[in-house]
């Protein structure tokens, strides 16, 4: 499967944009002892095994995932709107900063709950429509895209492989004229319909339906 890589690793931006999220939740108290999730509460030793430093960065991570997709959680299901906006405006940094594009593939390789990965599927569609992202960093989502949906979309919700094939799409547009290897999607959703399951049959026709609804509408760049 592609990658999109960066030299920082996703548990790095997470665990900030966690520890920045909980500074601002006034619902929170501020921590006063060492016991604070985002910081080590023992001197490291000589004595930590590379398996013991490679278990404790896996927790941290899966942690700090599953704060994130309560946060998630709360941005698209919340009844309180002081809630979902505070949700929306710490999550505003996957959809406007380049930074965190390969953050937004770790969401959708680990994440477990719908909303998470719709909020990195919209996110990468944002920064798509309103930025100009190198033409190489495009192919790479755009063949991310295609892999991820013939390999995760049967067992996706409705409404997640909506966005992913939105996003998909609106690549395929903006790159028609740049490279013939986004032209490639028509071949790739035809051999969506060859395959044995109805999950993937119903995929391939979505792409190609979306396809023409993408092609038909005019957008207006901002970049």
């Amino acid at each position: 499967m592609v990658s999109i890589h960066h030299p920082f690793p996703p548990l790095f931006f997470l665990l900030l944009l966690l520890s920045n999220y909980a500074s601002q939740n006034h619902h929170e108290k501020p921590a006063t002892n060492k016991s604070n999730r985002f910081t080590s509460s023992h001197p490291s030793s000589d004595s930590d095994s590379p398996r013991v430093l490679i278990w404790r960065q896996s927790h941290r991570q899966m942690e700090s995932l599953a704060q994130l997709e309560a946060m998630c959680e709360r941005l698209y299901n919340s009844q309180d709107s002081s809630e979902r906006a505070m949700a929306e405006n710490t999550l505003r940094c996957f959809s406007v900063n380049a930074e965190y594009i390969p953050q937004c593939q770790y969401i959708l390789d680990n994440a477990l709950t719908p909303y998470a990965l719709m909020l990195a599927s919209s996110s990468l569609l944002k920064q798509v429509t309103e930025h100009s992202l190198p033409l190489q960093l495009r192919l790479d989502i755009r063949n991310y895209l295609i892999n991820y949906l013939a390999t995760r979309g049967p067992e996706l919700q409705h409404f997640v492989i909506q966005s992913l094939i939105q996003l998909l799409c609106r690549l395929t547009k903006f790159g028609w004229l740049h490279d013939d290897k986004f032209r490639d999607v028509v071949t790739e959703s035809m051999s969506f319909l060859t395959q044995a399951t109805p999950q993937h049959y119903a995929i391939g026709l979505k792409i190609l339906n979306q396809l023409v609804t993408e092609m038909n509408q005019v957008l207006v760049l901002t970049f």
